[in-house]
């Protein structure tokens, strides 16, 4: 199952592998501070990034991503879109996660033993992203980060924590 999640996102198996999901809209702050952070995920961390940029928001990443890191295309690692038909493949195939706080989006990374770092979207209905990664929180299950809190300097520190201690991840 997790071979055949690889070779359908034309990934390694064997590598270490985040991925960024904003949700099917994408979340800007997730978004901006991941292309800032892209090239070195990749090229320093060695990461293999599995990127859902939202298709409203695909373009802006793009331009982002390309200031910071103009080789971008040609590097393996990387696998930017605006949209994945088949998250349950992208969640397989990793082995963190950044994403927003929506029921659905938690129950697929619940269901998919993958660590997950969790940032709640702040203007959500009810204030009910908070209130499920909360939940999600005081069960142990995930790391969380406010979303007026996420800078690159919090998630690569964040991201570093789980690559070195592979028993919290």
């Amino acid at each position: 199952a997790i071979e055949q999640a690889c070779s359908e996102l034309n990934i390694e198996g064997k590598k270490l592998t985040l991925a960024i999901i904003g949700g099917s809209q994408g979340a800007k702050s997730i978004n901006n501070v991941s292309a800032e952070l892209i090239k070195e995920f990749s090229q320093e961390l060695n990461l293999q990034v599995v990127f859902q940029t939202g298709k409203k928001n695909y373009d802006e990443v793009i331009t982002l991503i390309k200031q910071i890191y103009p080789a971008w295309e040609t590097d393996k690692n990387l696998v930017i879109r605006p949209y994945f038909d088949n998250m349950i493949s992208v969640l397989k195939a990793a082995d963190i996660v950044i994403s927003r706080a929506g029921s659905l989006s938690l129950s697929e990374i619940c269901a998919s033993e993958v660590a997950p770092i969790i940032v709640p979207y702040p203007y959500a209905a009810a204030n009910h992203q908070r209130i499920n990664a909360k939940s999600l929180l005081e069960a142990g299950a995930c790391i969380y980060i406010e979303d007026a809190d996420l800078e690159p300097n919090v998630l690569r520190n964040t991201i570093l924590e789980l690559i070195n201690h592979p028993i919290k991840m």
